[in-house]
């Protein structure tokens, strides 16, 4: 991924994680405890596209 070699060009590690509470089997309601253990592992968040919901 560009911007993970680009942090290793910096003396960076950056690791990019894609987490899709579905295939990971959680809905909406696990999100709250997801980012705080995001958090507490040393990770920073930012989301890069608004989230897709769907209304079936």
């Amino acid at each position: 991924m560009l911007h993970e070699s680009e942090g290793d060009a910096q003396g960076l590690r950056l690791v990019y994680r894609l987490f899709d509470l579905a295939a990971d089997g959680m809905d909406a309601g696990d999100l709250p405890r997801l980012l705080d253990a995001v958090q507490l592992a040393g990770f920073a968040r930012g989301q890069c596209h608004p989230p897709l919901i769907s209304r079936r």
